[in-house]
């Protein structure tokens, strides 16, 4: 017992010293960036041919509505959770890394009204289905509408415009109430 103390009581000693004298920050210290060669590289493109087939549909029709259509968005960008939710740590890990197709948003003040996910055969895997009634729920408990479509070869403006315009109503009332706000404030 007395050897186990007293390597403790060493190694105690040890440590003291080395960070009193600058030692130990410099032995625990992360390489400087510009010391290093970071192995990023960029990617090609920022959206798959899938991706940017819909975009190009999805994009036509928000323009004729004055609205604006963003990619790749971070659920954490979306949503947040109050102050005093149990859990918080938990509940943010579960939204940090993942991200929306689009998000179509007002102009004015840049407001989501719809997340859209374009959801091609990956989404039939059993981890891929969780992840998905995970997200649907967390949605829908924020009240911001999700619109999932199927991948296609080609995409009907018109069914599109009707399914966007089917949530809409309700989502520029909000806008309309937030524009008011606004003017209140001022």
């Amino acid at each position: 017992m007395s050897t186990i103390l007293i390597t403790l009581l060493i190694l105690g000693i040890l440590v003291l010293i080395l960070y009193y004298t600058g030692t130990l920050k410099k032995l625990l210290k992360r390489p400087e960036v510009k010391e290093v060669q970071l192995p990023y590289k960029k990617r090609t493109y920022l959206l798959t041919k899938a991706e940017r087939s819909f975009y190009e549909v999805l994009n036509s029709i928000a323009k004729k509505q004055n609205l604006k259509v963003f990619t790749k968005v971070r659920i954490a960008d979306l949503l947040y959770l109050p102050k005093k939710v149990n859990n918080r740590t938990s509940y943010q890990n579960r939204i940090n890394s993942k991200h929306i197709d689009f998000v179509i948003c007002d102009t004015v003040h840049i407001m989501p009204l719809i997340a859209v996910e374009l959801d091609d055969s990956s989404h039939q895997q059993a981890k891929r289905v969780h992840r998905d009634e995970f997200v649907n729920k967390a949605f829908k408990n924020a009240g911001l509408p999700l619109l999932r479509i199927p991948v296609k070869q080609s995409y009907s403006v018109i069914e599109l415009t009707g399914e966007i315009d089917s949530i809409l109503s309700p989502a520029q009332n909000e806008v309309a109430a937030a524009s008011e706000q606004v003017k209140t404030r001022t």
